[in-house]
């Protein structure tokens, strides 16, 4: 098995693109700009096939409501025949704890590819809620789609990042792949009660893993904890239903010396009580 490392690198930097005080800055998609590279991509938005002469981002019409909306595909490096991971992020403020994000898609992916939109709302730099929606599977019209987004504490976020990946979970892409996204939107409430059944949801370690990776959270009482753990195509590859843990500190160990090389997502939950999707490495 290998070390995943691409996406890695995309989730690390996302915080550098530029900010915009609005729910989803530009997520309708009708504006756009040519900027860095030598072709038009959205407005508050960032990708990064262009620092090797790719693209990966396109400005097609008509959008679901607008007049534009953004379609990705897998791209190429220059000089080479291979396909790469497609990418789009942005950053922006946020004051508010929205319980979905919202929009609009359609298109088909070949071989592996997945597409997943991923958000992931932050307090004080550090992630505190966050929701998933991947596809597979061809989509002939634009269709709505909402993505739950799940917190680990009580209080409001105060920035938010959505990162838009088509591609496999190692960082490449199939030629034929293409998803056309429009209409994103944060909105609804998160619903959750005052206080929070988790005090603290701990960072998994070791990370990346190899043979075990330990999952820590921290219980404010006694509670029966359900775990599920997906990989980057949205299948569920582990759970722990409703096992009970004390008081305090606790934690959960899963074997992973038989999966894949890759990203894995996994939700921490007590009943209506979801927790912020947390992510480890497999190498």
């Amino acid at each position: 098995m290998k070390t995943f490392t691409f996406l890695s690198l995309v989730i690390g930097i996302v915080f550098s693109v530029s900010s915009f005080a609005q729910n989803v800055p530009n997520g309708d998609f009708e504006e756009w700009e040519t900027g860095v590279w030598d072709y038009e991509t959205p407005v508050g938005w960032m990708n990064f096939a262009g620092m090797a002469g790719g693209q990966d981002v396109f400005k097609v019409s008509p959008g679901q409501s607008g007049d534009f909306a953004v379609e990705l595909k897998p791209w190429q490096v220059t000089g080479m025949t291979s396909y790469t991971l497609a990418t789009l992020t942005t950053s922006f403020p946020v004051d508010e704890q929205f319980g979905n994000l919202s929009g609009y898609v359609k298109g088909a992916a070949v071989g592996t590819d997945t597409l997943s939109i991923l958000l992931v709302m932050f307090k004080d730099g550090s992630p505190v809620g966050g929701g998933i929606k991947q596809y597979t599977g061809e989509i002939s019209e634009f269709e709505a789609f909402n993505a739950t987004i799940s917190y680990s504490e009580v209080g409001v976020p105060d920035s938010a990042a959505i990162l838009i990946t088509l591609g496999d979970f190692e960082g490449n892409g199939n030629e034929g792949s293409s998803y056309t996204i429009d209409g994103l939107e944060l909105n609804g409430s998160a619903g959750i009660d005052d206080e929070p059944t988790f005090a603290i949801l701990g960072n998994p370690y070791p990370n990346p893993a190899n043979n075990l990776v330990n999952i820590p959270f921290e219980l404010q009482g006694p509670n029966d904890v359900t775990l599920k753990v997906y990989d980057m195509q949205g299948r569920q590859v582990y759970s722990e239903i409703e096992r009970s843990f004390a008081q305090g500190a606790n934690e959960i160990a899963i074997g992973v010396d038989g999966y894949d090389a890759g990203i894995y997502f996994y939700t921490l939950s007590t009943g209506k009580n979801p927790m912020a999707t947390r992510t480890f490495i497999v190498k």
